[in-house]
């Protein structure tokens, strides 16, 4: 009874506060923070690591403006810059996918298209 009385006249009594606290308690609560903090910067890396680049997604082709007079010489320019655009393009693919399939088979992932042929198959037996 005396308990409750006390802490209703003063709730925030340095000695009622240090019963309610202990040092492995501090330790712990110290703990949890750093493991949320760890947990959340690696959530960060790898959403950061699996987002895909817009620049990619959507090359911008070059046009020749419309109406106006362009010589040859111009003319031949402008769609070898467009020929070598799109050729890094198709190399910068490829690579990333062979990339991918190295990775596919360092991890033993199957490969979808062949897993999509065996699926097709099986699927066209059965029938």
């Amino acid at each position: 009874m005396w308990y409750w009385l006390h802490h209703l006249i003063n709730p925030h009594c340095p000695d009622c506060t240090r019963e309610k606290f202990c040092k492995s308690c501090d330790t712990l609560t110290e703990q949890l923070v750093y493991e949320r903090e760890r947990n959340q910067s690696l959530l960060n890396h790898i959403v950061a690591l699996t987002a895909k680049p817009t620049e990619s997604a959507a090359p911008v082709v070059p046009q020749i403006p419309v109406g106006k007079m362009t010589t040859w010489r111009t003319h031949r320019q402008f769609l070898e810059e467009n020929d070598r655009e799109t050729a890094r393009l198709l190399r910068d693919s490829q690579r990333q996918s062979a990339e991918i399939s190295k990775l596919e088979k360092e991890l033993g992932i199957p490969d979808s298209q062949q897993e999509e042929i065996k699926n097709a198959e099986t699927v066209g037996g059965s029938s």
